[in-house]
């Protein structure tokens, strides 16, 4: 009977909550909070299975009833309309976001800033984002504290709107109050400490990012598995970050004598066309064997050879594994 039931199609539950408000609209009235609540209903079913154009009049009825029964700037008047903005098209949905964002409790307001923050995020308008995860921010921390739940997530929305170096700083906190709530191995952590990984590899912090993207790829392989998306996503930042390293290491070893080449190939400099070339600089193939071009000074110290990026991941990972083992030993 149980597994009868389990495979009922979702969409046939519909004619049972569209009977339930026909019969409140003859029994109370269509101005009745009672009819309300069965437009509700039946607009949150349906926005449940991905109906959004068929929740639409439900709710929009259900706005309309509280209106009438509550007024314009009740709670749950808002609340019916945040709910009718989250099934509408962006451009109707955020004049009623908008509306939402007034009210008094708080939880219905950030999630009105929120909701706002993320439909300019996908205008492409990252300043005003900004502005909307700022204010919903500081409305969840007047309301619950600094360090709320609820604080990680929005810190993690800012920082994807605005400058690097602002986000290192947002990601940071949000890992440290993350870590505090949940724990450090929480899969939310995870996703902050990618986050973290990418914008420290764009601040040249590689060393740095590389940590960040260690632990964000230990946390997915323990708590989602290494089959994972976000584990693929998480071993992809840290190839790019080693590649980024090994990038650096090379210019370091880049010897003067080709730094000098370089400066006089760059575009506007002056031309040394004229100048008969030194012939420890003549590449292998105009010369005999052993005259190659010269890749650094006598005396200087060699080049240290280059692991492909899939053998260093692998022992970034091991090494972060290992470095996780011995501190569950020491507690």
């Amino acid at each position: 009977m149980v597994a009868m039931f389990l495979q009922i199609d979702p969409a046939a539950l519909r004619p049972l909550y569209e009977q339930a408000l026909e019969r409140r609209r003859k029994e109370f009235g269509a101005a009745d909070p009672r009819t309300a609540q069965a437009a509700r209903d039946l607009g949150l079913f349906l926005a449940g299975i991905g109906d959004s154009a068929g929740a639409r009049p439900a709710l929009a009825e259900a706005v309309r009833v509280d209106e009438q029964a509550f007024g314009a700037a009740a709670v749950q008047t808002l609340a019916d309309v945040a709910e009718l903005a989250a099934v509408s098209p962006p451009r109707t949905g955020e004049a009623m976001w908008r509306r939402a964002s007034a009210a008094e409790d708080a939880g219905l307001a950030i999630r009105a800033w929120m909701a706002l923050g993320s439909l300019r995020g996908t205008a492409a308008d990252r300043a005003g984002a900004a502005a909307f995860y700022r204010k919903a921010l500081a409305r969840q921390e007047d309301a619950a504290g600094k360090d709320s739940p609820a604080i990680p997530a929005i810190l993690q929305s800012l920082a994807e709107m605005v400058e690097t170096r602002e986000a290192i700083a947002l990601l940071e906190r949000a890992l440290i109050v993350g870590r505090a709530i949940q724990g450090a191995h929480h899969p939310s952590n995870g996703l902050i400490e990618a986050a973290l990984a990418a914008e420290l590899l764009a601040a040249g912090r590689t060393d740095d990012a590389l940590k960040a993207a260690a632990d964000a790829l230990a946390i997915d392989q323990e708590t989602v598995g290494i089959e994972h998306p976000r584990s693929a996503r998480a071993m992809t930042t840290m190839a790019r970050v080693l590649q980024a390293q090994k990038q650096m290491e090379c210019r370091e070893h880049v010897s003067p004598g080709a730094l000098d080449r370089r400066e006089r190939l760059r575009p506007g400099a002056r031309a040394d066309a004229d100048r008969r070339p030194d012939p420890g600089e003549i590449p292998a193939r105009h010369g005999p064997p052993g005259r190659g071009r010269r890749v650094r000074e006598a005396g200087s110290e060699p080049v240290a050879p280059l692991l492909p990026v899939e053998d260093e991941l692998q022992v970034g990972v091991a090494s972060r594994a290992r470095e996780r083992q011995g501190l569950a030993v020491g507690r």
